[in-house]
């Protein structure tokens, strides 16, 4: 066997030499990413090379020890793509069995995007600094990222510990360098293998090397502290103040005194910035903690007793608001079945609110809309009506009263002032003050445009608003509607500007081959790179892709037809950019070398515009070229491999554009069967 062996400095070798110094622990974590692509299923020997990875795979797994936790992906679960579906994990890190039945789920069918499944793998890993191990098995080099070096050593750079070797089966020489680059930037090895049993040795080396490396003892457990009130109000707001690891998922938690750990009445989370939380108390007395609950963990940190007194009644509104604003009123109260808050005018009777809501025990304020004429209101908190059939003693209607407030209702004052320099398609806020009503919008309008017409509208909440600006370019208003006058009452013209954009591609291409484009613009989703032909309107074009979220340059294939096309990026409708493409005829030219045999292969020598889809299809003499009796997707820098009909006669070889399915160039051949007995042929005529 021609074994090829590369081994990256110190890698496994530093590993194994400190075993001895470190303790006990357990082995890190490893992701084997198995090659999932049409050529895996390719034979050596008699076993497909999938099936040889599989078997070493379970083989080297049947010696692990228990607690090694080992995982599974796979790219090249889709045909010929190399889109994020095409690369996958489909067993996290668990035990050896479950690992080794994911393996056996794999079937060969795509392409192989090596560089991004590394990526896809590398994010399974439950903490992303600790040591961990990733084997990728492969067959050929990478041949979905333009710069699969580049990717991975951006992934080095956030996963400093992650480790990435790969096993090759059946490499060409001279794809080498383009693998090993994997295993060089992150300091694991590259092992070439062309037989079953090179491969399996390759595998325990590889597996066993990764089960040997332990893992640092876990750190210790976290603590925190509480600062809570000596005591709170029923019903009430109150601060919590609080140190801890303030990790994702923590928790200030109000819970019954003596309750198991992770019972809980209400809770917070805590703030990255350990900022105080707030809570509400409880409405009923009793005994209560505060606790500071560890999500990841799952315990308790710290805890704090809480004393919950009596609540009085009393309630507070803001003293002025503008016309169809929101009233928001906190109250607090000893809860009665049936107490009510009212928005009434002076003196008004109390049958007789402008609106009424009910108070409940799980919130503290009422939202009313405050009225559209303005002047001097009452803010009410009410008991019920009495009732006689309970024994309860009826009195005046106004002794339910038990609390009031004035509150002065102003005119409407808007002000809306919008970001400068405003982008179509980027994202631009509105600073704002005004009613705040809670039906009220600030819409998005076309200058000049009917009253009633818009574009988007948003809450106006907090101090500031939202929108993304529209397509086209142009003069637009800013329109605040009240709900309670049912009218706008405020208008802020802006204006919006296009975004820059640019394409790069050359500026001549044959007919039907790839084209890739580089482009910058606002990489929005949505937007597309299009070619249409030189003078169409805008709207038109004979192809188009959707530009990539991360920048990656558009790949599409040039038209079939000769002639003078426009690149255009496109966004919201709107072409940001152009650049002119020269699209000349496609040259294409098919050999097939000596006769071919009847149900044989046979190989063909061609050249041609090797778009990302084209075949070469073969057909019976007079037949449709959907019709095919083999077929086979080409490569550039490859010859393309069919095999023969098992019934002797003249067939026609058909070079078929994959972007359109119209046929580029055509050739006879003649396929023969020696051994067969002779019969009568028609004369064969070819297509025009």
């Amino acid at each position: 066997m021609t074994f090829l062996r590369t081994l990256l400095p110190a890698a496994i070798a530093s590993a194994l030499g400190l075993l001895a110094a470190l303790p006990a622990a357990r082995a890190a974590d490893v992701i084997v990413v198995f090659d999932g692509s049409r050529s895996s299923s390719v034979a050596i020997g008699g076993t497909s090379k999938l099936n040889i990875a599989r078997n070493a795979f379970g083989a080297v797994l049947a010696g692990a020890p228990a607690d090694f936790r080992v995982g599974v992906a796979v790219y090249g679960t889709i045909t010929d793509s190399c889109s994020a579906a095409s690369y996958r994990v489909i067993a996290a890190p668990g035990t050896a069995a479950q690992a080794i039945a994911a393996a056996g789920e794999i079937s060969p069918i795509g392409r192989g995007p090596l560089a991004e499944s590394a990526v896809t793998a590398a994010a399974a890993f439950a903490d992303p600094d600790a040591p961990a191990t990733i084997i990728i098995v492969t067959d050929n080099r990478d041949n979905c990222a333009p710069d699969p070096c580049a990717v991975i050593s951006a992934l080095h750079e956030r996963m400093p510990n992650l480790v990435i070797s790969v096993l090759g089966l059946g490499v060409p020489n001279d794809e080498v360098s383009a693998l090993a680059c994997f295993a060089e930037i992150t300091g694991g090895v590259f092992l070439p293998a062309n037989d079953a049993a090179g491969f399996r040795a390759n595998m325990a080396e590889v597996l066993e090397a990764a089960w040997a490396v332990p893992v640092p003892p876990p750190e210790p457990l976290p603590t925190a502290t509480l600062t809570v009130p000596d005591g709170v109000i029923q019903g009430q707001p109150f601060e919590v103040a609080y140190e801890g690891p303030l990790a994702e998922g923590d928790q200030i938690r109000i819970s019954w005194y003596g309750t198991a750990p992770d019972a809980r009445l209400v809770g917070a989370f805590v703030k990255a910035d350990g900022a105080p939380v707030m809570l509400t108390a409880p409405a009923e007395r009793g005994a209560y903690e505060i606790r500071y609950w560890n999500a990841e963990r799952r315990m308790v940190l710290a805890s704090a007793r809480l004393a919950v007194r009596e609540i009085a009644a009393s309630i507070d509104a803001p003293d002025r608001v503008q016309q169809g604003g929101a009233i928001v009123v906190r109250w607090t109260a000893p809860l009665q079945n049936g107490d009510t808050v009212q928005l009434a005018a002076p003196l008004a009777p109390i049958d007789r609110p402008l609106a009424e809501e009910p108070l409940r025990r799980t919130e503290s304020t009422v939202t009313f809309v405050a009225p559209a004429e303005p002047g001097r209101y009452e803010i009410r908190l009410v008991r019920p009506e009495p009732q006689a059939d309970r024994g309860e003693i009826r009195g005046a209607p106004e002794e339910r009263i038990i609390e009031t407030q004035t509150i002065d209702v102003v005119r409407a004052a808007v002000t809306m002032t919008p970001d400068a320099g405003i982008v179509a398609g980027a994202p631009f806020a509105i600073r704002w003050t005004g009613p705040g009503g809670p039906a009220d919008e600030i819409r998005l309008a076309a200058a000049g445009s009917p009253a009633g017409a818009g574009i988007t509208a948003a809450r106006p909440e907090g101090d500031t608003v939202a929108f993304d600006a529209p397509f086209p370019a142009g003069n637009y208003e800013l329109r605040y509607w009240s709900a309670a006058l049912a009218t706008v009452v405020a208008t802020v013209p802006f204006t919006v500007t296009a975004p820059a954009a640019t394409l790069a591609a050359p500026s001549e291409i044959m007919a039907g081959a790839t084209l890739t484009v580089a482009w910058t613009g606002p990489g929005r989703p949505g937007d597309v790179i299009a070619v249409a032909p030189a003078g169409a309107p805008d709207a038109e074009a004979v192809a188009t892709v959707r530009v990539s979220a991360f920048g990656r340059p558009a790949i599409l294939d040039a038209p079939v037809a000769a002639g003078g096309y426009e690149l255009r990026y496109l966004a919201g409708g709107t072409v940001l950019a152009r650049a002119p493409v020269s699209v000349t005829a496609a040259a294409v030219e098919m050999s097939v070398a000596g006769p071919i045999a009847a149900g044989a292969p046979f190989t063909v020598t061609w050249s041609g515009p090797a778009g990302q889809f084209d075949e070469i299809r073969l057909t019976r003499v007079l037949d449709d070229v959907g019709r095919a009796v083999a077929s086979v997707r080409l490569v550039a820098g490859t010859t393309a491999t069919l095999t023969a009909p098992a019934e002797p006669g003249v067939y026609v070889l058909n070079y078929v554009a994959g972007s359109s399915g119209l046929v580029l160039g055509t050739v006879s051949v003649d396929v023969r069967c020696d051994a067969c007995a002779p019969a009568a042929v028609a004369p064969a005529v070819l297509r025009p």
